[in-house]
């Protein structure tokens, strides 16, 4: 997370930091997904968002570049899954 989007997240959280996010892998996962719905809500449910998870919203030129191959990244992820070409990690219970 990006030290703009933290200080946004703070207003609302105060107790949120970078060191919390690091070190709670639920917290940090629970947050990036707070941050993907906002941008769902805010442009609509498509690759765009995404990029702009990784990216951000301002339209310079190497930030409509970095959104577009993390969108692009992540599509390609998301097809591998889907034609199950990732092998899935089997985690052993304790």
């Amino acid at each position: 997370m990006n030290d703009a989007t933290l200080r946004n997240f703070r207003k609302e959280y105060p107790e949120l930091t970078a060191e919390k996010l690091r070190a709670d892998p639920c917290l940090n996962i629970y947050v990036g997904a707070m941050v993907l719905r906002r941008n769902f809500n805010q442009y609509g449910t498509g690759w765009l968002a995404v990029g702009m998870y990784n990216a951000g919203v301002k339209n310079r030129e190497i930030t409509i570049r970095n959104r577009y191959r993390y969108a692009m990244l992540i599509d390609g992820h998301y097809k591998k899954i889907k034609a199950g070409t990732i092998p899935r990690k089997v985690f052993e219970k304790n």
